[in-house]
């Protein structure tokens, strides 16, 4: 018996089926879902206690079950073996351990900025500029250094200069200056764009070419699900707990969450507005 969704979509004058993994959709979905409620629930939960290792035991047996699925069926969501590519595993964990850290920095500097420098919403997003111009510049000049030495020591230094920027981040408090903290996210922007833009062309470069959509699917995907994480594990960190009032964290999680539903359902608008045709039969 297969478990399989058949999409059709034309393509160049003809109708072809896609087929859709649903058991896979299904596991990773759970998968996911039990990783990141128990990331959310353990500092209320006790990271030493039953509940949080049975969560993070349900979230690692059913994404090894994904795995193992993955590896069996015909039609994979995601074709694990590709993993087995330096290139590729490399180019994923650079780009996973880069977005996991900047989504949780961008949105507690933000809180900082309001609630601890009393800066309007207006004011805030102007003083993240340096993290957003960093970023651009370096993404431009990466490609332009990597000619020169290498992918390795280009993503190797984007991390290093990326780790270092917040380390010194995380010294921050109430008295910092602005000046002080530009620098903390030149340093971030920085890292970031010169690790992204080498990683994402070392990912995109591995695997043949009739396999790019896909690929790049995969990229925006590791892209939000860390930053998912990095929201989430920004406030575990006693100092960022301390800054804000029990009320006002509420406040934050669900407009968090909100933010988060608004999101996935615009991919899933966009998605639908693109599909040429309606799903077809379960087989």
């Amino acid at each position: 018996m297969k478990f399989n969704i058949e999409i059709d979509r034309e393509v160049d004058g003809r109708w072809i089926a896609d087929v859709v993994d649903l058991p896979g959709v299904i596991l990773s979905s759970i998968g996911i879902t039990a990783l990141v409620y128990t990331v959310i629930e353990a500092p209320n939960w006790g990271w030493g206690s039953v509940h949080t290792a049975a969560g993070f035991a349900a979230a690692v047996v059913v994404l090894a079950a994904f795995a193992l699925w993955e590896r069996h069926t015909p039609h994979p969501l995601l074709d694990v073996s590709v993993f087995a590519n330096r290139r590729f595993s490399g180019g994923s964990l650079a780009v996973t351990a880069g977005f996991l850290t900047l989504f949780g920095f961008i949105f507690v500097i933000t809180q900082y900025f309001q609630f601890i420098k009393s800066y309007s919403a207006f004011e805030t997003g102007v003083r993240l500029l340096p993290v957003a111009i960093s970023i651009a510049v370096a993404s431009i000049v990466g490609p332009r250094i990597v000619e020169r030495i290498g992918t390795t020591a280009v993503v190797v230094a984007g991390l290093a200069i990326f780790a270092a920027g917040l380390a010194w981040a995380s010294t921050a408090d109430a008295a910092t200056p602005y000046l002080e903290i530009a620098t903390q996210m030149l340093m971030l922007g920085g890292g970031l764009g010169l690790t992204t833009a080498p990683a994402t062309e070392s990912i995109m470069g591995s695997l043949p070419l009739d396999k790019s959509d896909e690929t790049r699917a995969r990229l925006v995907s590791w892209r939000s699900q860390p930053g998912m994480l990095g929201l989430r594990w920004s406030f575990l960190h006693d100092p960022a707990r301390r800054w804000l009032a029990d009320g006002i964290l509420d406040w934050l999680w669900a407009a968090a969450d909100n933010l988060r539903i608004a999101a996935v359902t615009a991919v899933d608008c966009a998605e639908s507005m693109t599909a040429t045709r309606p799903i077809g039969k379960i087989q």
